[in-house]
């Protein structure tokens, strides 16, 4: 199956694909080298009263899937408008590493101990992600691009833009839930998306014209 599915990529998607896991990798990592400014805090009173629910550590983990299926989907569907998600995506987390950079932010994470394995989960999170790079969230920023980036394609069905749009929901949901991102970093990874689309619907236009 998996063989199938490979051979069945079109060759045109790799470019976009690589570009947009390049530029998440360099928004995560590289921009902590360069992040020396004092970290700022910016919850809100409505942070403190945002519980820990380790459930929702199930749709924080199960975005990944999601971003490998829904870009991949993207990229396949039509060369130019695989490059176009790929644009907003790429402007839209090099922007997001500039706020990492310029605006470290972190969070104080609650206890994780006790029993189950969502709470296992929870601590596995919290050891292997640092809380920083908050401002905007790239959870939601990706989960985002992917749900907008459906909707206007006549191919797909229905049912699948409104799920998409609802898990893109839990994701940012789960985001806060976990205690892993802040009131704030959920508008701004949505705001940045939807500026990022803005500006790819715009350059494919001028593209097209020109």
């Amino acid at each position: 199956m998996i063989k199938r599915l490979w051979n069945r990529f079109p060759r045109y998607a790799w470019a976009p694909m690589l570009a947009m896991w390049a530029a998440q990798f360099q928004a995560y990592y590289f921009s902590k080298v360069f992040a020396h400014r004092p970290i700022v805090d910016m919850a809100l009173p409505i942070d403190s009263r945002i519980p820990l629910v380790p459930g929702w550590i199930l749709p924080y983990v199960g975005a990944y899937v999601y971003w490998i299926a829904g870009y991949g989907y993207l990229c396949a569907v039509d060369k130019k408008y695989g490059r176009q998600i790929a644009f907003a995506d790429v402007l839209g987390k090099t922007v997001a590493a500039l706020f990492f950079i310029l605006l470290p932010t972190t969070i104080v994470r609650p206890d994780a101990s006790g029993g189950g394995v969502c709470r296992w989960m929870v601590r596995m999170i919290y050891a292997l992600d640092e809380p920083r790079n908050l401002f905007p969230s790239l959870h939601c920023f990706c989960s985002w691009i992917i749900a907008r980036g459906l909707m206007p394609l006549k191919q797909v069905k229905p049912w699948v833009k409104f799920s998409a749009a609802a898990f893109s929901l839990l994701v940012c949901a789960s985001t806060l839930f976990t205690r892993q991102h802040l009131f704030l970093d959920v508008p701004g990874g949505i705001l940045l998306a939807e500026g990022c689309l803005l500006l790819a619907r715009l350059w494919g236009k001028k593209r097209k014209e020109a």
